[in-house]
């Protein structure tokens, strides 16, 4: 709850319900009495009012929620909570206004009058509604989610919904009366546009749409934290149209809690970009695992060398139960950093050698060598195979998962999955397994503390992972609006 409403002004809410206020009265002391109506929910509400006796305090309440669920999937954290201040004191006051007689009858002789009158009242409620962050009625949900599902341009969506409302309407206002109803809609848009623009610069949507980040030196700092500025710069990408995305070779239960919760962070990649997670919907949006015949090669390769495997599976890390002492993962030269998570966070298995053939499916498996030619041999075995992805995070250690798969490969099929072009794409990272991501990506970003092989295939250097690289990303590159490498 805290989450949901941190952020949220005060000020804007009031503001919201003020411009409510306006609607409301609008529809109530001019729509209603001059047979004048709109498109979307405020004339499905009228066209409901006559047809059925509902009140627009209920239908329009009714109708909202309804959008507003369908469409959940597009909307932000903060335009949800100023919507639903809208429509909650839109249906507030037009029960209020409901209570007197209407104070202007005679406006029904009037319908020029009425349509202009009308739209005035529409154009500044709704206007200021949308220049808080919000909007009093659930057009705006239903049409981002039709567009996103059918494809169709959003602007023929809304004319496809407004045309049906006016059609409907015919069944009880004249002909000649949906005239005036046009101008009406017409005279509202306009206004409403010109309210959100007034006193703003014209800015576009930023030239990059996804920033993908590594974890262990360049998201995460040298104390394993996101800093408060990280966090900071990742909710004004957010709040600017940017997805800020977690590409990782751990597992998901492997992710710190510190990067899974961060609440601005809605997608992550992990196991080498075999699953792209939606944190939201609590499930993989896409997923590219070893099986079959795949995975059984995989294993038969690996356990032909003397090695030290670490398999990742339906999120979870397993390891050999009988392996899981410091002594051993020190004899296969296993950095500190993973034998924390070998020893914390990985589930031991018994048998496990008959474990890792008996899984349906494998993310990613992660293992390590004493020796470095053994090593060499095994990754010359799995790039001559080629039905492999090969990278590694340290010198003694090989990661393997699907052709398909790869940091890289997920980043791309995300942008594809959000309609984002892949020249709206940024890869930052510092160690081997995150070339892939930085040969995609449309721009390539190597942390100061990154290797020489990442450094070299990068566009450029930023800054050290103790100097907060998302606080740099937005201030030198989302925020410039730079479109070039």
């Amino acid at each position: 709850m805290k989450d949901l409403f941190r952020g949220i002004s005060p000020v804007r809410c009031l503001l919201a319900l003020l411009a409510s206020a306006v609607l409301a009265f609008g529809l109530y002391n001019v729509h209603a009495q001059a047979s004048v109506t709109e498109g979307g929910v405020f004339g499905l509400s009228l066209f409901l009012d006559v047809m059925l006796g509902v009140s627009p305090a209920v239908s329009t309440a009714l109708c909202n929620l309804l959008c507003y669920l369908f469409g959940a999937k597009e909307l932000g954290r903060k335009f949800i909570v100023y919507s639903f201040v809208s429509t909650v004191g839109f249906s507030l006051f037009y029960a209020l206004f409901e209570c007197f007689p209407p104070l202007f009858p005679e406006i029904a002789a009037y319908p020029l009058v009425s349509a202009v009158t009308g739209a005035l009242f529409v154009g500044v409620g709704c206007g200021v509604c949308v220049r808080i962050g919000g909007a009093p009625s659930g057009d705006d949900a239903l049409a981002m989610a039709l567009s996103h599902k059918t494809r169709l341009p959003i602007s023929l969506v809304y004319l496809s919904t407004d045309a049906l409302v006016l059609g409907l309407s015919l069944l009880y206002i004249p002909f000649t009366r949906i005239f005036y109803s046009l101008i009406t809609v017409l005279l509202s848009g306009q206004l409403i546009g010109l309210i959100e623009r007034i006193g703003r610069k014209d800015t576009a949507m930023p030239n990059y749409r996804i920033v993908a980040t590594d974890l262990d030196g360049t998201l995460l700092n040298t104390r394993d934290e996101v800093s408060p500025e990280n966090l900071a710069a990742i909710a004004k990408m957010e709040a600017a149209g940017v997805f800020v995305v977690p590409s990782s070779g751990r597992t998901l239960g492997e992710i710190p809690a510190s990067v899974r919760d961060i609440p601005d962070v809605r997608y992550i990649i992990h196991s080498d970009g075999a699953v792209i997670y939606d944190k939201k919907e609590g499930r993989a949006l896409d997923a590219r695992c070893m099986r079959g015949e795949d995975a059984r090669r995989m294993l038969d390769l690996f356990y032909s060398y003397e090695t030290l495997l670490t398999v990742r599976a339906g999120g979870v890390l397993y390891v050999a139960a009988d392996e899981q002492t410091e002594e051993i993962y020190d004899s296969y030269r296993m950095i500190r950093a993973y034998q924390t998570a070998m020893l914390t966070l990985a589930v031991p298995k018994e048998n496990f050698k008959e474990f890792c053939y008996s899984l349906p499916e494998i993310e990613m498996v992660c293992t390590f060598f004493r020796h470095d030619e053994e090593l060499a041999a095994c990754r010359e075995a799995f790039l001559a195979d080629g039905r492999f992805g090969v990278a590694a995070s340290t010198a003694t250690n090989l990661e393997v998962f699907s052709r398909e798969a790869g940091k890289g490969n997920a980043l791309l099929r995300l942008a594809d999955l959000l309609s984002v072009p892949r020249e709206s794409t940024v890869a930052v990272g510092d160690s081997e397994n995150d070339l892939d991501n930085l040969r995609h990506a449309h721009l390539a970003l190597a942390m100061a503390n990154a290797t020489d092989a990442v450094k070299a295939a990068a566009h450029r250097t930023v800054c050290h992972n103790d100097e907060h690289v998302m606080a740099y990303i937005y201030e030198n590159i989302i925020q410039k609006g730079e479109d070039h490498k």
